[in-house]
Protein backbone atom coordinates (compact mmCIF):
# COMPACT_ATOMS: atom_id res chain seq x y z
CA UNK A 1 0.00 0.00 0.00
CA UNK A 2 2.62 2.55 1.09
CA UNK A 3 5.76 0.66 0.03
CA UNK A 4 6.51 2.72 -3.06
CA UNK A 5 5.81 6.00 -1.24
CA UNK A 6 8.54 5.26 1.30
CA UNK A 7 10.82 3.41 -1.13
CA UNK A 8 10.34 -0.05 0.41
CA UNK A 9 10.20 -3.48 -1.17
CA UNK A 10 7.68 -4.80 1.38
CA UNK A 11 5.88 -3.79 4.53
CA UNK A 12 8.36 -3.95 7.42
CA UNK A 13 5.92 -4.01 10.35
CA UNK A 14 3.56 -6.88 9.64
CA UNK A 15 2.60 -8.83 12.74
CA UNK A 16 3.49 -12.25 11.36
CA UNK A 17 6.33 -14.08 13.20
CA UNK A 18 8.77 -13.87 10.29
CA UNK A 19 12.25 -14.96 11.47
CA UNK A 20 13.79 -12.70 8.83
CA UNK A 21 12.72 -9.67 10.87
CA UNK A 22 13.90 -11.05 14.20
CA UNK A 23 15.84 -8.43 16.16
CA UNK A 24 18.14 -10.04 18.70
CA UNK A 25 18.79 -8.09 21.86
CA UNK A 26 21.02 -9.63 24.50
CA UNK A 27 18.05 -11.32 26.16
CA UNK A 28 16.64 -12.57 22.87
CA UNK A 29 19.99 -13.96 21.81
CA UNK A 30 20.35 -15.82 25.10
CA UNK A 31 16.81 -17.20 24.85
CA UNK A 32 17.43 -18.40 21.29
CA UNK A 33 20.60 -20.17 22.39
CA UNK A 34 18.74 -21.87 25.24
CA UNK A 35 16.02 -23.09 22.91
CA UNK A 36 18.52 -24.53 20.47
CA UNK A 37 20.61 -26.12 23.19
CA UNK A 38 17.58 -27.56 24.98
CA UNK A 39 16.42 -29.35 21.84
CA UNK A 40 19.73 -30.41 20.34
CA UNK A 41 21.28 -31.25 23.70
CA UNK A 42 18.22 -33.38 24.68
CA UNK A 43 17.76 -31.57 27.99
CA UNK A 44 14.11 -32.50 28.48
CA UNK A 45 11.87 -29.53 29.35
CA UNK A 46 12.74 -25.94 28.43
CA UNK A 47 10.53 -23.04 29.49
CA UNK A 48 10.36 -19.62 27.79
CA UNK A 49 8.60 -16.76 29.59
CA UNK A 50 7.73 -13.34 28.23
CA UNK A 51 5.04 -10.69 28.17
CA UNK A 52 2.58 -10.70 25.29
CA UNK A 53 4.20 -9.24 22.20
CA UNK A 54 7.84 -9.63 23.28
CA UNK A 55 8.67 -12.05 20.45
CA UNK A 56 8.29 -15.56 21.87
CA UNK A 57 6.64 -17.02 18.76
CA UNK A 58 9.13 -15.33 16.42
CA UNK A 59 11.95 -16.71 18.53
CA UNK A 60 10.50 -20.24 18.33
CA UNK A 61 10.18 -19.95 14.55
CA UNK A 62 13.80 -18.82 14.35
CA UNK A 63 14.89 -21.78 16.50
CA UNK A 64 13.03 -24.32 14.38
CA UNK A 65 14.37 -22.69 11.21
CA UNK A 66 17.87 -23.17 12.57
CA UNK A 67 17.17 -26.80 13.54
CA UNK A 68 15.63 -27.78 10.17
CA UNK A 69 18.82 -29.27 8.65
CA UNK A 70 19.78 -31.07 11.86
CA UNK A 71 17.45 -34.09 11.65
CA UNK A 72 15.01 -32.69 14.21
CA UNK A 73 11.39 -33.75 14.06
CA UNK A 74 9.16 -31.38 15.91
CA UNK A 75 5.47 -30.73 16.49
CA UNK A 76 4.22 -27.20 17.18
CA UNK A 77 0.94 -26.54 19.04
CA UNK A 78 -0.19 -22.93 19.10
CA UNK A 79 -3.55 -23.44 20.86
CA UNK A 80 -3.18 -25.82 23.81
CA UNK A 81 -6.62 -25.13 25.31
CA UNK A 82 -7.67 -28.71 24.61
CA UNK A 83 -9.13 -31.65 26.44
CA UNK A 84 -7.00 -34.70 27.10
CA UNK A 85 -8.50 -36.66 24.20
CA UNK A 86 -8.17 -33.70 21.80
CA UNK A 87 -4.58 -33.26 22.82
CA UNK A 88 -3.67 -36.85 21.98
CA UNK A 89 -5.64 -36.69 18.75
CA UNK A 90 -3.66 -33.61 17.70
CA UNK A 91 -0.32 -35.25 18.50
CA UNK A 92 -1.31 -38.44 16.66
CA UNK A 93 -2.24 -36.45 13.56
CA UNK A 94 0.92 -34.35 13.54
CA UNK A 95 3.24 -37.29 14.27
CA UNK A 96 1.33 -39.29 11.63
CA UNK A 97 0.39 -42.16 13.89
CA UNK A 98 -2.26 -44.71 12.99
CA UNK A 99 -5.97 -43.99 13.29
CA UNK A 100 -6.18 -46.29 16.32
CA UNK A 101 -3.68 -44.07 18.14
CA UNK A 102 -6.05 -41.11 17.71
CA UNK A 103 -8.80 -42.87 19.66
CA UNK A 104 -6.79 -44.86 22.19
CA UNK A 105 -4.23 -43.39 24.56
CA UNK A 106 -2.69 -46.80 25.11
CA UNK A 107 -2.07 -47.29 21.41
CA UNK A 108 -0.73 -43.74 21.17
CA UNK A 109 1.84 -44.33 23.91
CA UNK A 110 3.05 -47.54 22.28
CA UNK A 111 3.47 -45.95 18.87
CA UNK A 112 5.05 -42.83 20.37
CA UNK A 113 7.71 -44.82 22.19
CA UNK A 114 8.51 -46.80 19.06
CA UNK A 115 8.83 -43.64 16.97
CA UNK A 116 10.97 -41.83 19.57
CA UNK A 117 13.32 -44.77 19.94
CA UNK A 118 13.74 -45.12 16.20
CA UNK A 119 14.44 -41.40 15.81
CA UNK A 120 17.02 -41.52 18.59
CA UNK A 121 18.80 -44.51 17.09
CA UNK A 122 18.95 -42.69 13.76
CA UNK A 123 20.75 -39.80 15.46
CA UNK A 124 17.79 -37.47 15.29
CA UNK A 125 15.80 -35.57 17.88
CA UNK A 126 12.07 -35.23 18.49
CA UNK A 127 10.57 -32.14 20.07
CA UNK A 128 7.16 -31.01 21.23
CA UNK A 129 6.76 -27.19 21.25
CA UNK A 130 3.71 -25.74 23.00
CA UNK A 131 3.07 -22.01 22.55
CA UNK A 132 0.69 -20.05 24.81
CA UNK A 133 1.31 -22.68 27.46
CA UNK A 134 -0.29 -20.54 30.17
CA UNK A 135 -3.65 -21.60 28.64
CA UNK A 136 -3.06 -25.32 29.18
CA UNK A 137 -5.36 -27.05 31.64
CA UNK A 138 -3.74 -28.71 34.63
CA UNK A 139 -4.53 -32.15 33.26
CA UNK A 140 -2.55 -31.38 30.09
CA UNK A 141 0.34 -30.09 32.18
CA UNK A 142 0.46 -33.47 33.84
CA UNK A 143 0.24 -35.30 30.51
CA UNK A 144 3.19 -33.27 29.18
CA UNK A 145 5.22 -34.18 32.26
CA UNK A 146 4.46 -37.87 31.73
CA UNK A 147 5.40 -37.70 28.05
CA UNK A 148 8.69 -36.06 29.01
CA UNK A 149 9.46 -39.15 31.12
CA UNK A 150 9.98 -41.19 27.93
CA UNK A 151 13.75 -41.66 28.05
CA UNK A 152 16.63 -44.04 27.79
CA UNK A 153 19.11 -44.70 30.55
CA UNK A 154 21.19 -41.66 29.57
CA UNK A 155 19.07 -39.31 27.40
CA UNK A 156 15.59 -37.93 27.00
CA UNK A 157 13.63 -39.18 24.00
CA UNK A 158 11.14 -36.29 23.77
CA UNK A 159 12.26 -32.68 24.16
CA UNK A 160 9.54 -30.31 25.36
CA UNK A 161 9.45 -26.52 24.97
CA UNK A 162 6.79 -24.57 26.90
CA UNK A 163 6.45 -20.92 25.88
CA UNK A 164 4.03 -18.67 27.67
CA UNK A 165 3.29 -15.40 29.39
CA UNK A 166 4.28 -14.68 33.01
CA UNK A 167 1.13 -16.44 34.21
CA UNK A 168 2.86 -19.69 33.30
CA UNK A 169 5.59 -19.00 35.83
CA UNK A 170 2.96 -18.39 38.50
CA UNK A 171 1.24 -21.66 37.67
CA UNK A 172 4.46 -23.62 37.94
CA UNK A 173 4.76 -22.40 41.52
CA UNK A 174 1.57 -24.22 42.48
CA UNK A 175 1.95 -27.23 44.72
CA UNK A 176 0.21 -29.70 42.42
CA UNK A 177 2.58 -28.80 39.55
CA UNK A 178 5.80 -29.14 41.55
CA UNK A 179 6.77 -32.34 39.71
CA UNK A 180 6.66 -30.51 36.38
CA UNK A 181 8.66 -27.60 37.76
CA UNK A 182 11.36 -29.96 39.06
CA UNK A 183 11.87 -31.32 35.54
CA UNK A 184 12.50 -27.92 33.95
CA UNK A 185 16.12 -28.05 32.77
CA UNK A 186 16.39 -24.62 31.08
CA UNK A 187 14.53 -21.41 31.70
CA UNK A 188 14.74 -18.11 29.80
CA UNK A 189 12.88 -14.80 30.05
CA UNK A 190 12.09 -12.08 27.52
CA UNK A 191 11.50 -8.48 28.54
CA UNK A 192 10.56 -5.20 26.82
CA UNK A 193 13.05 -3.16 24.81
CA UNK A 194 14.78 -0.02 26.06
CA UNK A 195 14.96 3.15 24.00
CA UNK A 196 18.14 2.23 22.10
CA UNK A 197 16.80 -1.25 21.36
CA UNK A 198 13.48 0.19 20.18
CA UNK A 199 15.26 2.54 17.78
CA UNK A 200 17.42 -0.33 16.51
CA UNK A 201 14.34 -2.55 16.15
CA UNK A 202 12.59 0.04 13.94
CA UNK A 203 15.71 0.81 11.92
CA UNK A 204 16.50 -2.88 11.42
CA UNK A 205 13.06 -3.75 10.09
CA UNK A 206 13.00 -0.78 7.72
CA UNK A 207 16.48 -1.65 6.45
CA UNK A 208 15.49 -5.27 5.79
CA UNK A 209 12.46 -3.98 3.86
CA UNK A 210 14.78 -1.83 1.69
CA UNK A 211 14.36 1.59 3.30
CA UNK A 212 16.18 4.01 5.55
CA UNK A 213 14.71 4.73 8.98
CA UNK A 214 16.12 8.28 9.26
CA UNK A 215 14.20 9.27 6.13
CA UNK A 216 10.89 7.90 7.45
CA UNK A 217 10.76 8.66 11.21
CA UNK A 218 12.13 11.64 13.12
CA UNK A 219 13.97 11.13 16.38
CA UNK A 220 11.08 12.70 18.29
CA UNK A 221 8.70 10.23 16.67
CA UNK A 222 10.93 7.34 17.75
CA UNK A 223 10.90 8.64 21.31
CA UNK A 224 7.12 8.90 21.30
CA UNK A 225 6.82 5.37 19.90
CA UNK A 226 9.01 4.02 22.67
CA UNK A 227 7.11 5.95 25.33
CA UNK A 228 3.67 4.80 24.23
CA UNK A 229 4.62 1.20 23.34
CA UNK A 230 6.58 0.71 26.60
CA UNK A 231 9.14 -1.24 24.62
CA UNK A 232 6.83 -4.08 23.54
CA UNK A 233 7.94 -5.08 20.00
CA UNK A 234 4.46 -5.97 18.80
CA UNK A 235 3.05 -2.64 19.93
CA UNK A 236 5.98 -0.85 18.29
CA UNK A 237 5.12 -2.55 15.00
CA UNK A 238 1.43 -1.61 15.32
CA UNK A 239 2.25 2.07 15.93
CA UNK A 240 4.82 2.24 13.13
CA UNK A 241 2.59 0.55 10.56
CA UNK A 242 -0.39 2.82 11.28
CA UNK A 243 1.80 5.92 11.41
CA UNK A 244 3.14 5.08 7.95
CA UNK A 245 -0.39 4.63 6.64
CA UNK A 246 -1.42 8.03 8.07
CA UNK A 247 1.68 9.71 6.67
CA UNK A 248 1.05 8.14 3.28
CA UNK A 249 -2.54 9.41 3.27
CA UNK A 250 -1.47 12.96 4.17
CA UNK A 251 1.79 12.96 2.19
CA UNK A 252 4.02 13.73 5.18
CA UNK A 253 7.66 12.67 5.16
CA UNK A 254 9.37 12.21 7.52
CA UNK A 255 6.83 11.12 10.11
CA UNK A 256 6.71 13.43 13.12
CA UNK A 257 5.65 12.84 16.67
CA UNK A 258 2.23 14.45 16.10
CA UNK A 259 1.34 11.69 13.63
CA UNK A 260 2.43 9.07 16.15
CA UNK A 261 0.37 10.73 18.88
CA UNK A 262 -2.72 10.63 16.68
CA UNK A 263 -2.23 6.90 16.15
CA UNK A 264 -1.67 6.29 19.86
CA UNK A 265 -4.81 8.25 20.69
CA UNK A 266 -6.82 6.11 18.30
CA UNK A 267 -5.46 2.90 19.86
CA UNK A 268 -5.76 4.25 23.43
CA UNK A 269 -2.03 3.84 23.98
CA UNK A 270 -1.08 6.10 26.86
CA UNK A 271 1.98 6.66 28.98
CA UNK A 272 2.20 4.33 31.98
CA UNK A 273 0.23 5.75 34.91
CA UNK A 274 -1.54 8.39 32.80
CA UNK A 275 -5.23 8.39 32.02
CA UNK A 276 -6.40 8.20 28.39
CA UNK A 277 -6.46 11.45 26.46
CA UNK A 278 -9.83 12.45 24.98
CA UNK A 279 -9.93 12.83 21.23
CA UNK A 280 -12.65 15.51 21.35
CA UNK A 281 -11.71 19.22 21.18
CA UNK A 282 -11.88 21.33 24.31
CA UNK A 283 -14.70 23.46 22.91
CA UNK A 284 -17.03 20.50 22.43
CA UNK A 285 -19.55 19.99 25.23
CA UNK A 286 -21.56 16.78 25.30
CA UNK A 287 -24.56 16.06 27.55
CA UNK A 288 -23.32 15.50 31.07
CA UNK A 289 -19.68 16.24 30.23
CA UNK A 290 -17.61 19.41 30.08
CA UNK A 291 -14.12 19.49 28.66
CA UNK A 292 -11.35 21.71 29.89
CA UNK A 293 -7.80 22.51 28.96
CA UNK A 294 -5.28 22.33 31.79
CA UNK A 295 -1.54 22.43 31.42
CA UNK A 296 -1.72 22.10 27.66
CA UNK A 297 -3.68 18.84 27.85
CA UNK A 298 -7.36 18.14 27.67
CA UNK A 299 -9.17 16.69 30.62
CA UNK A 300 -12.81 15.88 31.13
CA UNK A 301 -14.67 17.18 34.19
CA UNK A 302 -18.17 15.92 34.96
CA UNK A 303 -20.98 18.45 35.40
CA UNK A 304 -24.62 18.08 36.25
CA UNK A 305 -27.04 19.27 33.57
CA UNK A 306 -28.27 22.71 34.61
CA UNK A 307 -29.29 24.80 31.64
CA UNK A 308 -28.33 25.14 27.99
CA UNK A 309 -24.65 26.11 27.98
CA UNK A 310 -22.38 24.88 30.70
CA UNK A 311 -20.29 27.42 32.60
CA UNK A 312 -16.64 26.72 33.31
CA UNK A 313 -13.84 28.64 34.95
CA UNK A 314 -10.92 30.06 33.13
CA UNK A 315 -8.86 26.98 33.97
CA UNK A 316 -11.16 24.17 35.04
CA UNK A 317 -14.80 23.21 34.72
CA UNK A 318 -16.53 22.36 37.99
CA UNK A 319 -19.69 20.46 38.91
CA UNK A 320 -22.79 22.70 38.82
CA UNK A 321 -26.06 22.18 40.69
CA UNK A 322 -29.06 20.87 38.74
CA UNK A 323 -31.73 23.60 38.69
CA UNK A 324 -35.40 23.32 37.94
CA UNK A 325 -36.70 24.92 34.73
CA UNK A 326 -38.77 27.39 36.75
CA UNK A 327 -35.76 28.73 38.55
CA UNK A 328 -33.87 29.16 35.30
CA UNK A 329 -36.39 31.29 33.52
CA UNK A 330 -34.99 34.75 32.98
CA UNK A 331 -32.21 34.25 35.50
CA UNK A 332 -28.54 34.81 34.81
CA UNK A 333 -26.41 31.71 34.75
CA UNK A 334 -24.11 30.55 37.46
CA UNK A 335 -21.03 32.73 37.53
CA UNK A 336 -17.44 31.60 37.76
CA UNK A 337 -14.65 33.05 39.86
CA UNK A 338 -11.66 34.87 38.48
CA UNK A 339 -9.44 31.82 38.66
CA UNK A 340 -11.52 28.66 38.77
CA UNK A 341 -15.13 27.57 39.09
CA UNK A 342 -15.71 26.15 42.55
CA UNK A 343 -17.92 23.09 42.96
CA UNK A 344 -21.38 24.04 44.25
CA UNK A 345 -23.19 21.19 45.95
CA UNK A 346 -26.75 20.68 47.27
CA UNK A 347 -27.15 22.06 50.77
CA UNK A 348 -29.49 21.55 53.69
CA UNK A 349 -30.69 24.34 55.98
CA UNK A 350 -28.25 25.44 58.59
CA UNK A 351 -24.93 26.02 56.98
CA UNK A 352 -22.86 28.14 54.64
CA UNK A 353 -19.94 27.02 52.54
CA UNK A 354 -16.48 28.48 52.69
CA UNK A 355 -13.46 27.59 50.60
CA UNK A 356 -12.00 25.63 53.51
CA UNK A 357 -15.05 23.80 54.84
CA UNK A 358 -18.30 22.65 53.27
CA UNK A 359 -21.48 22.71 55.33
CA UNK A 360 -24.97 22.05 54.01
CA UNK A 361 -27.28 25.01 53.41
CA UNK A 362 -30.67 25.05 51.74
CA UNK A 363 -30.15 27.62 48.97
CA UNK A 364 -27.16 27.27 46.66
CA UNK A 365 -24.54 29.85 47.42
CA UNK A 366 -21.85 31.20 45.14
CA UNK A 367 -18.19 31.45 46.05
CA UNK A 368 -16.34 34.46 44.73
CA UNK A 369 -13.09 36.19 45.38
CA UNK A 370 -14.27 39.77 45.30
CA UNK A 371 -18.00 40.39 45.01
CA UNK A 372 -21.47 38.88 45.12
CA UNK A 373 -22.64 37.26 41.92
CA UNK A 374 -26.16 36.68 40.55
CA UNK A 375 -28.02 33.82 42.12
CA UNK A 376 -30.62 31.32 40.97
CA UNK A 377 -33.29 33.61 39.57
CA UNK A 378 -35.31 33.99 42.79
CA UNK A 379 -33.25 36.29 44.94
CA UNK A 380 -29.61 37.23 45.31
CA UNK A 381 -27.63 34.46 46.91
CA UNK A 382 -25.59 34.90 50.02
CA UNK A 383 -21.94 35.56 49.57
CA UNK A 384 -19.31 33.51 51.33
CA UNK A 385 -16.07 35.22 52.15
CA UNK A 386 -12.65 33.67 52.46
CA UNK A 387 -12.55 33.81 56.26
CA UNK A 388 -15.93 34.60 57.80
CA UNK A 389 -18.77 32.13 58.19
CA UNK A 390 -22.08 33.08 59.79
CA UNK A 391 -24.89 30.61 60.47
CA UNK A 392 -28.26 30.62 58.79
CA UNK A 393 -31.36 28.51 59.30
CA UNK A 394 -32.63 28.53 55.72
CA UNK A 395 -35.83 30.34 56.89
CA UNK A 396 -34.78 33.90 57.66
CA UNK A 397 -32.31 36.35 56.21
CA UNK A 398 -28.60 35.66 56.18
CA UNK A 399 -26.14 38.14 57.54
CA UNK A 400 -22.99 37.49 55.55
CA UNK A 401 -19.59 39.07 55.96
CA UNK A 402 -17.54 39.60 52.83
CA UNK A 403 -14.97 42.12 51.63
CA UNK A 404 -16.92 45.10 52.88
CA UNK A 405 -20.29 43.95 51.51
CA UNK A 406 -23.45 42.62 53.17
CA UNK A 407 -26.10 41.15 50.92
CA UNK A 408 -29.53 39.75 51.78
CA UNK A 409 -31.31 36.70 50.61
CA UNK A 410 -31.74 32.99 51.21
CA UNK A 411 -33.03 32.17 47.74
CA UNK A 412 -36.69 32.55 48.91
CA UNK A 413 -37.52 36.28 49.26
CA UNK A 414 -35.93 39.65 49.80
CA UNK A 415 -35.29 40.83 53.35
CA UNK A 416 -33.98 44.02 54.86
CA UNK A 417 -30.26 44.32 54.95
CA UNK A 418 -30.23 43.96 58.71
CA UNK A 419 -31.98 40.75 59.90
CA UNK A 420 -34.24 40.68 62.94
CA UNK A 421 -32.06 38.26 64.83
CA UNK A 422 -28.99 40.47 64.40
CA UNK A 423 -30.07 44.03 65.33
CA UNK A 424 -27.81 46.87 64.30
CA UNK A 425 -28.75 50.18 65.89
CA UNK A 426 -27.86 53.58 64.54
CA UNK A 427 -26.05 56.21 66.55
CA UNK A 428 -29.30 57.96 67.45
CA UNK A 429 -31.01 54.73 68.52
CA UNK A 430 -28.23 53.45 70.73
CA UNK A 431 -29.15 53.63 74.46
CA UNK A 432 -26.93 55.73 76.64
CA UNK A 433 -24.80 53.76 79.08
CA UNK A 434 -25.78 54.08 82.79
CA UNK A 435 -24.00 56.90 84.63
CA UNK A 436 -21.37 55.81 87.07
CA UNK A 437 -21.98 56.85 90.71
CA UNK A 438 -19.60 59.50 92.12
CA UNK A 439 -16.74 58.25 94.26
CA UNK A 440 -18.14 59.99 97.32
CA UNK A 441 -21.42 58.03 97.13
CA UNK A 442 -19.51 54.78 96.88
CA UNK A 443 -17.45 55.60 99.93
CA UNK A 444 -20.58 56.61 101.90
CA UNK A 445 -22.25 53.36 101.03
CA UNK A 446 -19.30 51.41 102.29
CA UNK A 447 -19.26 53.35 105.57
CA UNK A 448 -23.02 52.86 105.97
CA UNK A 449 -22.76 49.15 105.44
CA UNK A 450 -19.83 49.09 107.83
CA UNK A 451 -21.80 50.96 110.54
CA UNK A 452 -24.81 48.64 110.31
CA UNK A 453 -22.56 45.61 110.46
CA UNK A 454 -20.90 47.05 113.57
CA UNK A 455 -24.22 47.72 115.29
CA UNK A 456 -25.39 44.16 114.49
CA UNK A 457 -22.17 42.75 115.92
CA UNK A 458 -22.51 44.73 119.15
CA UNK A 459 -26.12 43.61 119.57
CA UNK A 460 -25.11 39.93 119.21
CA UNK A 461 -22.37 40.31 121.82
CA UNK A 462 -24.77 42.03 124.25
CA UNK A 463 -27.23 39.10 124.10
CA UNK A 464 -24.39 36.60 124.33
CA UNK A 465 -22.86 37.93 127.54
CA UNK A 466 -26.10 38.93 129.27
Amino acid sequence: MYESFFGLRERPFDLTPNPKYLYLTGRHREALSNLQYGIVGRKGITVLFGEAGTGKTTLIRAATHFLAPMNVRWVYISNPALTRSEFYQTLALKFRFSERARDSKAVFLVEAEEMLTAQHEAGGTTALIVDEAQSMPDELMEEVRLLANLETTDQKLLQVVLAGQPELAYRLEQEHLRQLKQRVALRCDLGPLDFAETAAYIAGRIKIAGGQASAIFTREAIGTIFERSRGIPRTVSVICDNAMVSAFASGQVPIGSHVVLDVCRDFKLNVAGRSPEPARPASLVLPGMALETTGGQQAAAPVFARAPGMVAGQQAAAPIIRRSPASLAGAPGMAASHQAATPIVPRAPGGVETQERRAPVFPPAAVSHEAALPGNGRAPDAVVSHEVELPGNGQGPHRVASHGATLPGNGQARFPETPRWLPVATESQKPEPPAEPPPAAVAEGKRERTGLFGMFTRTIKRFRFS
